[in-house]
């Protein structure tokens, strides 16, 4: 019973985050070439398209930071129920979950490698 628990949450989990770094990745590159356009160039009070783009990349990193703590947290939640029970396969999951929430948490850190600042 708890197997089945502890992997409709993994599963639950897993969904949400993909979904989630889906939306976060497509919308972030939607929002770059916009910029890169001059998005906002045709209006008389428009912000400056770095400083929309900062603010985004800003946003995406904190949220993701919050977002990729609570995975790991429920990851290794997963993770001591899966060594608890024996389950090689289930602790498997759990170490990746662990591993994918990790890099989640470090997002804004991602951001500013690959995107400066």
């Amino acid at each position: 019973m708890k197997n089945q628990i502890t992997g409709k949450i993994t599963g639950a989990i897993n969904k949400a985050s993909m979904f989630t770094g889906a939306c976060l990745t497509t919308g972030l590159m939607m929002l770059e070439n916009a910029m890169a356009d001059g998005g906002f160039s045709g209006y008389t009070n428009a912000p400056d398209g770095t400083k929309v783009v900062d603010g985004a990349k800003s946003f995406l990193g904190t949220a993701g930071t919050f977002i990729g703590a609570i995975w790991v947290i429920a990851a290794v939640f997963t993770l001591v129920m899966a060594i608890r029970n024996e389950d090689n396969e289930g602790r498997n999951k759990a170490l990746l979950n662990v591993v994918c929430g990790g890099v989640l948490c470090s997002l804004s850190l991602i951001f500013a490698l690959f995107f400066g600042k």
